[in-house]
């Protein structure tokens, strides 16, 4: 992955953004992103807004959002200033941000979010608050058909080491805060994350997965889901 950037031209903050943001979604936001407002719930974490800003030069129109606990970076500020962006960046915390005035949002990002939330429902429920039509969410999940959700804290099965090569270990207490790591809390399959979704009236309309390849050839990498639904209300 390549490291934050400092840009300086809107040339490289472009090439830098070609590189960063995952192929699938630059296919995803070409196709639901121009001409639709935009936010971005989850932005800054290892990407300094690149999928904001991806979405900005696809098209997308005023109002754009960018929202992440942690404070911009100064790779976000030097993408911003390059790209003469219009994003309007908001520190703070959706769970409570979705509890004050907000807009809705013809298409909503959130990724990496989900299985690092120690109550998902809750905050599909504030994500969804922002969502006018289209949420693009991209998750960590498990394989299968079942409507499970894995609790990976204290499971000592093999499957579950994404906990321990991503957290450091099952040693956990609730009250974990930013910018401490995260832990992945729960895996859910793509039927289970379907059903929770439908709850906040979206229903899904495509899936799209891949390996994340934190391990070469271990047949227990993680998978990641990338996930379209519509709102159905």
């Amino acid at each position: 992955m390549d490291a934050a950037p400092i840009v300086e031209t809107r040339d490289e903050a472009l090439a830098w953004l070609q590189r960063r943001v995952h192929p699938l979604v630059q296919k995803i936001f070409q196709a639901e992103v121009p001409g639709r407002s935009f936010a971005d719930i989850g932005c800054m974490w290892n990407c300094h807004g690149a999928y904001s800003f991806y979405a900005e030069a696809a098209g997308a129109r005023d109002p754009l959002l960018a929202v992440d606990l942690g404070p911009a970076t100064p790779s976000f500020e030097s993408l911003h200033a390059a790209l003469g962006s219009r994003i309007e960046f908001q520190q703070g915390d959706v769970l409570e941000l979705c509890t004050q005035p907000h807009g809705r949002y013809d298409v909503v990002f959130c990724s990496g979010v989900l299985y690092h939330a120690p109550d998902p429902m809750r905050l599909l429920a504030a994500v969804s608050s922002f969502v006018g039509d289209t949420l693009v969410l991209t998750s960590h999940t498990i394989p299968g058909d079942e409507p499970i959700l894995r609790f990976y804290p204290y499971d000592p099965r093999p499957e579950t080491y994404p906990w321990e090569t991503f957290a450091g270990g099952r040693d956990v207490r609730f009250q974990v805060r930013y910018p401490d790591a995260a832990p992945w809390w729960f895996a859910p399959t793509e039927t289970t994350l379907e059903g929770m979704l439908r709850t906040h009236d979206l229903r899904v309309v495509d899936v799209q997965r891949e390996t994340l390849m934190q391990k070469p050839g271990d047949p227990l990498n993680p998978q990641i889901s990338f996930v379209t639904a519509r709102r159905v209300s």
